[in-house]
């Protein structure tokens, strides 16, 4: 006799994979690119992390070099 626990593991997997299904058949959304203001932000914060990420490298360095 089948356990129980094993009818309804099989049954969760079944419908796991039918969902997996159903989504790989739906078409891929359209990328979306940023526009200038977006991307210009972004760079400007990349620049800012950057610096505060080559201050903090410093600062480490000189801990190490005077350690």
């Amino acid at each position: 006799m089948i356990d129980e626990r094993i009818l309804t593991a099989v049954e969760r997997i079944d419908g796991a994979l039918s969902r997996i299904e159903t989504a790989a058949l739906r078409p891929a959304p359209a990328p979306t690119s940023p526009d200038a203001t977006e991307l210009e932000r972004l760079r400007a914060r990349h620049a800012a992390m950057r610096g505060r990420v080559e201050a903090a490298m410093g600062e480490l360095d000189m801990l190490i070099r005077n350690g």
